[in-house]
């Protein structure tokens, strides 16, 4: 079946190649396969720094670690887009948003490992790095994100959690908005949060901020959620049946996108890669990658999704909280038994533990510690 382009929120609607999804069905296999994605992303930027021997500064080694951080606003697009599609499709079918559900349902998912993990992170300071950790009060009460913008942020393995806190803090108030606003009301308060991101980001490149300053601001990262929401918009519940080389086009333009704003940096040196042009431009065109790339994926036969890919995006919220801790274990280890005398082969190696220690927290998590919260989650419908 032929590709129709669509051009619109009204288009998308009468758009023979959307087919919809079934009231009942909630799970995509495919969205799970995202959500590793995006992880592994995180976990390839922060292990480059984390241990980057001398053979890994390559400018093309230099450039994947650059781009590779983007997975977490992968995660922020996927999140608006899913949690968006769903209290529409509540509405559709009940006439309203039980504001109070989506509450306890995001309580249940989010808090216990989110309260675990600054619990871990508290133990971390007060026996290893042996520094206040008044920080996590911040976390807490959803700031962690303000808080790494104005303070910086330490060697503790729980700082991951400031993109938790600017996710619950868009949730605080997006559903009371999709509970009353019309769907071109939402549209509309998603371009004022996209003018507001694109005004902070054109100021930080006046003031010649560094890029890590933009990074923490909540108000930037909300333009994520604006594309996640506006791509939900755009479907109306429906699922794009593209043909192969349509959803090739969209899943290369993914990396094309994210990976322009590099080159140019390599290309014109003399460009400050925190000047307005330049911090506008990266998270526009990340915006657009993370959208093409969601679009590419959904609708893909759970037949071609490999089963450790769908489980591993199941238990990608234990994946991110974990992945640092099991890089310092990892490191511990190798550094402790000196295992491996070649450099190459020892980096390898301890890339590969870190991911495992990584996987084995997160799969027992998710078993023993997440699920009884699951479990009590209240049906959507």
């Amino acid at each position: 079946m032929n590709s129709v382009p669509v051009k619109s929120i009204e288009a998308a609607s009468h758009n023979t190649n959307i087919d919809p999804l079934p009231r009942s069905r909630f799970y995509r296999p495919e969205l799970d396969v995202i959500r590793f994605v995006a992880f592994f992303g995180v976990f390839f930027h922060h292990a480059g720094f984390f241990y980057r021997p001398s053979f890994a500064k390559s400018p093309l080694f230099e450039a994947l670690l650059d781009v590779s951080v983007n997975g977490l606003q992968l995660f922020f697009v996927l999140s608006a887009f899913l949690i968006s599609d769903l209290l529409m499709r509540e509405r559709e079918a009940n006439g309203h948003i039980d504001v109070k559900a989506f509450y306890r349902r995001r309580i249940l998912r989010i808090w216990p490992l989110f309260i675990l993990g600054l619990l871990m992170g508290v133990g971390y300071d007060h026996f290893v790095m042996h520094t206040d950790s008044l920080r996590f009060l911040a976390f807490f009460l959803l700031m962690g994100g303000w808080y790494c913008r104005r303070y910086g942020t330490s060697g503790n393995p729980s700082n991951v959690l400031w993109s938790i806190t600017v996710e619950e803090q868009f949730y605080l108030f997006y559903p009371a908005l999709a509970r009353k606003f019309s769907r071109r009301m939402i549209a509309l308060f998603c371009f004022v949060l996209i003018v507001i991101a694109n005004g902070l980001l054109y100021y930080y490149g006046q003031i010649n901020s560094i890029s890590i300053v933009s990074w923490y601001d909540s108000f930037v990262q909300f333009e994520m959620f604006a594309a996640g929401i506006l791509l939900a918009l755009l479907l109306k519940q429906k699922i794009p049946n593209w043909t192969p080389w349509v959803r090739v086009l969209l899943l290369l333009a993914w990396p094309l996108s994210w990976f322009i704003t590099i080159a140019y940096s390599y290309l014109f040196p003399n460009v400050s890669g925190t000047s307005s042009g330049m911090l506008i431009a990266r998270y526009a065109l990340t915006a657009l990658g993370c959208a093409a790339f969601l679009l590419g994926m959904l609708g893909i036969n759970r037949k071609f999704l490999p089963g450790w890919m769908v489980y591993s995006g199941r238990i990608s919220y234990g994946l991110y909280v974990f992945h640092e801790y099991g890089m310092r274990l990892s490191s511990y280890i190798f550094n402790w038994h000196r295992i491996i005398s070649d450099k190459h082969v020892n980096y390898v190696c301890w890339w590969l533990c870190s991911l495992a220690f990584t996987f084995i927290l997160a799969a027992i998590s998710y078993r023993f510690f997440e699920s009884p919260f699951l479990k009590l989650k209240p049906e959507r419908i």
